[in-house]
């Protein structure tokens, strides 16, 4: 079964540790070692289930939808606990990560476009522009993870739908058309920019102790 372990405290000592079936099903939670039970009835994915831990701090956990993915939300006192997928961090890092992914994508195929002279690479621009961009999307995307910049996303989401509309452009000036599965993936890469330039906002606006 599926499972994630999260801390409530920085120190790592209070873990809870969470277990669910396929599409959520069958899920479970425990707080050090001891099996939470739901305050009412319902389940995961309608609702939410919500606890109240040992020391009276209310806990809920949902799962939020969007863009075929399914994020597991938990709140600990209203505020998402560390780890946790719609935590401000995690979605920078996703941000970060698709960033890397792109980056090393278009220096990749820059690099084969002119070292083995593909010449349908070149009729789309694929290029040493290419690995020129590659090598901007990696820096925006380090200056935004390793200094939690929303700016640095904004930018490279700028850059993105503008690299994506001239692939558009030179991908129909040669004779192609983009595939559904391309611009899902554009789509979905955009919206993770997007959510990490938005993190980086709400990150400045947490306390302190939630960001561990």
């Amino acid at each position: 079964m599926p499972s994630k372990t999260l801390y409530l405290d920085e120190a790592k000592t209070q873990p809870l540790h969470l277990e669910w079936g396929m599409f959520f099903r069958n899920f479970t939670a425990n707080y050090q070692g001891i099996p939470l039970t739901p305050i009412a009835e319902g389940t995961v994915n309608k609702g939410g289930l919500h606890y109240v831990l040992p020391d009276g701090r209310p806990l809920s956990i949902s799962v939020k939808s969007g863009l075929g993915t399914q994020d597991l939300e938990v709140l600990l006192e209203e505020k998402p606990l560390a780890g946790s997928a719609t935590h401000p961090l995690e979605r920078i890092k996703k941000a970060w990560y698709a960033l890397l992914f792109v980056g090393l994508i278009s220096i990749v195929a820059g690099a084969v476009a002119e070292l083995m002279s593909y010449t349908v690479l070149r009729d789309l621009g694929i290029g040493w522009s290419s690995v020129v961009e590659g090598l901007i999307f990696l820096g925006l995307g380090w200056w935004g993870y390793s200094r939690r910049s929303a700016l640095a996303f904004y930018l490279a989401l700028g850059l993105y739908v503008a690299e994506w509309v001239f692939s558009l452009v030179a991908l129909a000036q040669a004779g192609g058309k983009g595939g559904v599965g391309g611009i899902f993936l554009r789509i979905f890469i955009s919206v993770l920019l997007y959510r990490g330039a938005r993190a980086a906002q709400e990150l400045r606006k947490l306390p302190e102790a939630t960001t561990f």
